[in-house]
C-alpha cells in the first residue's frame, strides 16, 4: 500500500503534464508581473512575485495568498527536473545535450535561489549617512541627461531637493 502511495507520487513528480502545467503558471506569473510594473517599478515586482513563495493580494489590512509566486514554481520545475532526469533518463553520449541543457537549467535554478532567499530588502547598502549619498551623487560622472532633455522634455529636479528626499525616504525603509 505504501509503494503504491510513493509510486503515485512519484508519477506527479515526474509527469510531464506537471512540466507543462508549471511552465504555464510561470507565463502568467510573468505577464502578471510584467503588467504590475507599472505600480510597484522593477524591484517591486521582484520582490512581490518571483521572489516569494506565494503571490499575496492586499484586501483592506487582509493579505490573502492568491498566485503561486516565483519560489515555488521554480522549485517545483527544480523537482520536476531532477525527478525526470533520475527516473526516466538514462546518462549516455547519444543524450549529452540534454544532460548540459538540463544541468545548465538546474544551475540557474539554484543560482536564484541561493542569492535571492537570503536578501534582505536593503541589507545590500548596510548602514549609509546621507553624506555618503551625498558625496557619491555629486562625483562628477561621463553620463548626461542633455539628450533626455532635448527629446522628452526632461527638466531633473534640484540635486539637493532631490538628496533631501531620498535621505527621508531611506529612513522611512529603516536604511539609514
Amino acid at each position: 500500500m505504501i509503494t503504491e502511495y510513493l509510486r503515485q507520487v512519484r508519477s506527479v513528480f515526474v509527469s510531464l503534464r506537471l512540466t507543462v502545467v508549471l511552465i504555464a503558471l510561470s507565463i502568467v506569473l510573468v505577464f502578471w508581473a510584467t503588467l504590475d510594473q507599472v505600480h510597484l517599478g522593477v524591484w517591486g515586482v521582484q520582490q512581490k512575485f518571483f521572489h516569494s513563495f506565494l503571490v499575496y493580494q492586499g484586501l483592506g489590512e487582509l493579505r490573502i495568498p492568491v498566485y503561486p509566486g516565483g519560489y515555488l514554481i521554480g522549485g517545483l520545475l527544480l523537482v520536476n527536473l531532477l525527478s525526470a532526469h533520475l527516473y526516466r533518463f538514462k546518462a549516455g553520449w547519444r543524450k549529452s545535450g540534454i544532460w548540459i541543457a538540463h544541468a545548465g537549467l538546474v544551475l540557474l535554478l539554484l543560482g536564484e535561489l541561493a542569492s535571492g532567499l537570503p536578501i534582505k530588502q536593503g541589507a545590500w547598502m548596510g548602514r549609509l549617512k546621507c553624506e555618503q549619498i551625498d558625496l557619491v551623487l555629486r562625483t562628477q560622472l561621463p553620463a548626461t541627461h542633455r539628450k533626455a532633455e532635448g527629446e522628452l522634455g526632461y527638466q531633473p529636479r534640484p540635486l539637493d531637493e532631490t538628496l533631501r528626499d531620498t535621505c527621508v525616504w531611506m529612513k522611512t525603509q529603516g536604511w539609514l
